[in-house]
C-alpha cells in the first residue's frame, strides 16, 4: 500500500500522517528532530540522515540496510536515529 502526502505539507502534517500510519518518517530535514522533542511522544520514529553520503536516496538506502538490523528495536519501540557518514546516534523517545 502506499500513501502520499502533497510535497507542500507542513512538518507537523507529515509527522501526524507518520503516526496514523505507524511509519518511520525517513528525513534529512532536522526540523523533525525539534518537533519530537516539544511533543513528548514516543513514536513515530524518526530516521534523521546527516552528511554528504546521506544527501542522496541512493547513500541513504546503503546506511540505513546496512544498519536495520541494528536500528529495528528502537525503530519500533519509537527512536530518534541519527545516520551521518561516519557514525549512527540512537535517542529512544521521549525527548526530554
Amino acid at each position: 500500500m502506499r500513501f502520499l502526502l502533497d510535497d507542500s505539507a507542513a512538518d507537523p502534517v507529515v509527522l501526524q500522517f507518520a503516526l496514523d500510519h505507524d511509519r518511520v518518517l525517513l528525513t534529512v530535514d532536522t526540523d523533525f528532530g525539534t518537533l519530537l522533542a516539544h511533543s513528548g511522544d514516543v513514536v513515530p520514529s524518526v530516521v534523521l540522515f546527516r552528511g554528504d553520503v546521506t544527501r542522496r536516496p541512493a547513500g541513504q538506502a546503503s546506511l540505513l540496510l546496512a544498519n536495520l538490523e541494528q536500528l529495528e528495536p528502537n525503530l519500533v519501540a519509537g527512536a530518534l536515529v541519527v545516520i551521518g557518514d561516519d557514525r549512527v546516534r540512537v535517542r529512544r523517545l521521549p525527548i526530554i
